[in-house]
């Protein structure tokens, strides 16, 4: 690494996926180098495969003439990592959509001020434990590395304020937040989670439909099938194993019962062969169910059809 081990610099550990916003990144640095002047400015160190998106962005850092004040890193182990991350004046973290930033977290512990953009769950994660920006601009960004780095006091109380927040995820806290949500998830009654082509309001079935079971007993599945056009196949998953193919015969109706083992979290039903013929054909080669319930013993039937599917 061509940094000084006593020069500060900003860190950002990841791969330059589009949605990582690199670009924004050497654009704000180059208008924070302008600002602050070489002497004064923060050195940038990126981490992240050398790939071709990489070669792209090292591209752009020659173009923007960064010239030595960006140092590439491509790939690291562990040590290494660990090595730029706690040296680093502060880490950046400019991701436009995000699920759980897990290396927010890791700042938080190891002491070093963050950063971040203000879009996604990001907010959400960090609290007041970040600075928060829209990084998608390039000028907004570069006041706020300039303030980041100008400022001891304000680096300090990120610190702080991130201790104090990475508390709260720690194993010892965290299911204990999560399990009430869990409680109630669980005793939700069945409903449709996802479909293909589900359409409820005649059980018609294009191509998958998956309901979500309470999961705590057994139940027992109540069919009857409708004929329509040629027979088709239904594969009945119970969450990813798989109990049983019902087969209509041809023109005619096919009922039945199926036991639903305890513990089952979702129940899948899927017609493997099912397709249109063209776009323009009306012929479905679907299958459609004319009863859909599950039966639990002591509690009121649930009729599957009548609850509304989430199309993904």
């Amino acid at each position: 690494m061509s940094t000084p081990p006593d020069a500060p610099y900003f860190f950002y550990p990841a791969n330059a996926w589009p949605h990582k916003n690199h670009k924004a990144l050497l654009v704000a640095y180059a208008l924070y180098l302008d600002e602050v002047g070489p002497v004064q400015a923060w050195r940038l160190v990126l981490t992240g495969h050398d790939n071709a998106q990489m070669q792209r962005i090292r591209q752009l850092s020659q173009t923007l003439d960064l010239g030595d004040y960006v140092t590439f890193c491509g790939y690291v182990e562990e040590p290494e990592l660990v090595s730029l991350w706690i040296g680093a004046g502060a880490m950046l973290f400019l991701s436009q959509h995000e699920g759980t930033g897990v290396t927010l977290l890791e700042s938080m512990e190891r002491g070093i001020p963050i950063l971040a953009n203000n879009q996604s769950a990001i907010p959400d994660l960090c609290a007041d434990a970040a600075l928060l920006v829209d990084a998608r601009a390039p000028l907004t960004l570069a006041k706020a590395m300039q303030e980041i780095a100008s400022s001891h006091e304000l680096r300090r109380s990120l610190v702080k304020r991130g201790r104090a927040r990475v508390a709260g995820f720690r194993p010892v806290i965290l299911p204990g937040k999560l399990r009430p949500t869990f409680e109630n998830l669980s005793a939700l009654p069945p409903q449709a989670t996802h479909s293909v082509g589900f359409h409820p309001a005649d059980g018609f079935i294009e191509q998958l439909a998956t309901f979500a079971l309470p999961g705590k007993e057994p139940v027992t599945l109540h069919y009857a099938t409708i004929p329509v056009g040629a027979p088709r196949r239904v594969e009945v998953y119970a969450d990813d194993h798989f109990l049983e193919t019902l087969s209509p015969p041809p023109r005619k109706p096919l009922t039945g019962q199926l036991r639903i083992p305890a513990g089952t979290r979702r129940l899948r039903l899927n017609c493997p062969d099912a397709a249109r013929l063209s776009e323009d054909d009306p012929r479905i080669h679907g299958i459609r169910l004319g009863k859909l319930e599950i039966h639990t013993s002591g509690k009121p039937v649930i009729d599957l059809r009548q609850q509304p599917p989430l199309l993904l």
